[in-house]
């Protein structure tokens, strides 16, 4: 009978990325947030004002045959700022240029 070899790591393709971020924390927020691509509404939750935004529900748009469920993250212990919105704009626009 012919041997087969194992499929490992150099056998497989890598074609998105990962991201692991620590579970309800704000730093988990925004790396999704940064590398976040593709049909989706975000809106965020709460107000602008002092403090600033508490969490973001992300939905994607492109659900078909079902109701998509919103997922929800939180800014926790901090607060989302006008500013912070427009820093994240800024590196996911770097990022963008980088890339192409």
């Amino acid at each position: 009978p012919a041997s087969r070899a194992r499929e490992g790591p150099d056998q497989v393709r890598i074609t998105g990325l990962t991201i692991l971020p620590p579970p309800g924390s704000m730093s988990g927020t925004v790396m999704i947030l940064a590398f976040l691509s593709g049909p989706f509404k975000v809106t965020f939750v709460g107000k602008e004002s002092d403090p600033g935004f508490k969490g973001v529900m992300i939905v994607p748009t492109d659900a078909q045959g079902y109701e998509a469920r919103p997922m929800m993250l939180t800014f926790a212990p901090g607060w989302w700022s006008a500013d912070d919105t427009r820093r994240l704009n800024d590196f996911r626009v770097a990022m963008n240029e980088l890339l192409t």
